[in-house]
Parts: C-alpha cells; sequence; structure tokens
C-alpha cells in the first residue's frame, strides 16, 4: 500500500485502524517534517504510529535492497520508507539480502 496524504498521515492510519490491525498490508510511507509540521506534529510520529502497531521501518538503497531503518529525530529530506509488519518480515526477506 502506497501512502502519500501530504501530511495527513495520522489520520489516514487512524481510518485505516482495521486494515492496519486485520489485512496488516506492507505500506510505502513519505516520512518529511516539512509536510506533517503544518497538520501540527513531526514526522517521526508516523514511525512511531506504526512500530506501535508492530511494523517495522525499512529503507530503501539505490541497489534495490532495503535496510532495517534506525529512527531520527527530525526528517527534513523528501524519502519514502518501507513499513512491514513483524509476522511479514520474511517476506521481504529476500530484498535485505538481494
Amino acid at each position: 500500500m502506497k501512502i502519500d496524504v501530504e501530511g495527513a498521515e495520522l489520520a489516514a492510519f487512524a481510518g485505516a485502524s482495521n486494515l492496519l490491525t486485520s489485512i496488516r498490508p506492507l505500506i510505502i510511507c513519505e516520512v518529511l517534517d516539512k509536510v506533517t509540521q503544518p497538520w501540527g506534529y513531526n514526522a517521526r510520529e508516523i514511525i512511531h504510529r506504526l512500530r506501535n502497531r508492530d511494523y517495522c521501518w525499512f529503507d530503501f538503497g539505490v541497489d534495490g535492497r532495503i535496510a532495517p531503518h534506525v529512527s531520527r529525530e527530525t526528517y527534513p529530506d523528501l524519502r519514502n520508507y518501507l513499513a512491514v509488519p513483524t509476522e511479514k518480515i520474511r517476506q521481504v526477506d529476500r530484498w535485505v539480502r538481494g
């Protein structure tokens, strides 16, 4: 699932609560302070919100691989990240190793 709602990510996740609980999709999401701050929150809250739902975050590499994401205090650069439910980590394992 791709989320790009220009700062309304937390509202989108709240509205998709049943989906996040039952289907547990993999999510590609933009995390950027510039678009979340007008909504009254810091972009790192996107990371925390899904971590609280047992999602793990990954960075995309230029080689097509993914690597575990280390949370930062700020997200000043336009980037997409991958959120994977913990029970589906094995599905993306080959993307980590290449």
